[in-house]
């Protein structure tokens, strides 16, 4: 079970929330493998649940300071390629879109989101009397970021929000 797709970067998805302070027991893991220090060899395949596969040399770097985590992959360069972040203790993210992008020929909105709860994305042609309308069935969301997408018509010029149903 995935409590959180997101990437864990406070300036993308948000860092990961582990909502209480102390040990407690299902409440979320984050899995690093890091074997590549002293040599980036070969890379087989990519297990489906890696958010990122770098096949460089580097090292992980943690840094803990009170309830926060901080974790980045240091390349020999001293370049960052990956991080996150966990805090602990924290409230809930507040639901907002995090991203909004035009892939491939499809718009791709991700946004926070409470597992169980309910949204819709609508869509609008104007910001000024803006014409609200639905852009997506009703979505439950499965875990604290949900990916939403969507055919993007030629010279779709159109604004989106999220809106959560009650």
């Amino acid at each position: 079970m995935i409590l959180d797709s997101g990437s864990g970067q406070p300036g993308d998805t948000g860092p990961y929330l582990k909502p209480f302070p102390g040990p407690a027991p299902h409440q979320g893991t984050v899995y690093v493998v890091a074997g590549s220090s002293g040599w980036a060899t070969f890379q087989v395949g990519r297990h489906p649940i890696m958010r990122t596969s770098l096949l460089r040399m580097g090292s992980l770097v943690l840094d803990v300071d009170g309830k926060r985590l901080d974790a980045r992959f240091v390349r020999e360069t001293g370049a960052i390629d990956d991080s996150f972040t966990i805090i602990k203790g924290g409230p809930p993210a507040r639901m907002r879109i995090t991203s909004l992008k035009l892939q491939e020929g499809f718009v791709v909105v991700t946004f926070k989101s409470a597992a169980g709860h309910r949204y819709v994305v609508e869509k609008a042609t104007r910001m000024q009397n803006p014409d609200w309308s639905p852009a997506s069935e009703e979505i439950t969301a499965t875990d604290a970021t949900t990916v939403w997408s969507d055919i993007a018509g030629p010279g779709d010029d159109c604004f989106y929000r999220v809106i959560e149903h009650r």
